[in-house]
């Protein structure tokens, strides 16, 4: 069997919703668990494949390869990283977070510094506080995922980070990259991940009923969301943009070259 790392996040359930739910035969042992564990996981050899982020795979891209035909990106607004603020854009020194080590915390340091000259002090919260807590403990907190999700059509001061990086780079953003070890050698579950992918695709509808039970928006609220804006085919220019979020990783000392794209 190959050890799969598949996220519970709703962007990535169209590529492997069909193996989560044993819709097909598959060659797969899944876990589900955050991009950042999977990647940690795939160095250690405990997992063989599995979605990452694109920062940790610049991070570590030495040990890595993509599978090239599979991600998940965007381009504008995508719901998923969301900065709240009690007054104005301008008007805080320091943002609550819930996840310090996340992608979107570090797509928001970049866009607040480079676009808006902003230095910011980040503060970790354990969950559950609720938006409105954090807000009364600090001017700002960046929400993302679920929690970001569930709070956009609740309050309209927010700055939706993945838009701000399109509107200020013309640059999509890739949120999940498909990655596996570089000493795997063979990767004949390519055809099995290509037909989960036609299938998710084909039932949006049915994904985004299943993810919306206990929550508070309605079914069709993350049905655009994925319909609508995130693309599950990458290309040439999707591997261009990615090119050049890298070279602002670098700049930022984020990581200490930029990493070349190595796929199996």
């Amino acid at each position: 069997m190959i050890r799969l790392g598949a996220t519970p996040e709703l962007i990535s359930q169209p590529l492997l919703f069909a193996i989560l739910r044993s819709q097909i035969e598959h060659p797969f042992q899944a876990v589900t668990q955050s991009p950042e564990q999977n990647c940690r996981a795939l160095l250690n050899r405990k997992l063989d494949l599995a979605l990452i982020t694109a920062a940790d795979y610049a991070r570590h891209n030495q040990h890595l390869r993509l599978v090239k035909d599979f991600a998940v990106s965007s381009a504008g607004a995508a719901r998923c990283a969301l900065l709240f603020f009690r007054e104005s854009l301008h008007h805080f020194d320091s943002i609550a977070c819930f996840a310090p080590d996340s992608q979107y915390r570090l797509l928001t340091d970049l866009v607040l510094n480079e676009f808006y000259e902003m230095e910011t002090d980040w503060q970790a919260l354990e969950p559950p506080p609720s938006l409105e807590q954090a807000l009364n403990l600090y001017p700002a907190c960046l929400l993302e995922g679920d929690a970001a999700f569930d709070c956009f059509l609740k309050n309209e001061r927010n700055l939706d980070i993945l838009e701000e990086w399109y509107d200020k780079t013309s640059l999509g953003y890739t949120h999940q990259l498909l990655a596996v070890h570089q000493d795997i050698e063979e990767y004949d579950f390519v055809d099995s991940l290509g037909l989960a992918r036609e299938i998710g695709l084909r039932n949006l509808m049915s994904i985004a009923k299943a993810y919306a039970e206990g929550k508070e928006n309605s079914w069709d609220f993350y049905f655009d969301l994925i319909n609508e804006r995130f693309q599950y085919f990458p290309n040439e220019e999707t591997w261009d943009y990615l090119r050049q979020y890298f070279e602002y990783l670098f700049y930022y000392g984020v990581i200490d070259y930029i990493p070349e794209l190595h796929f199996c």
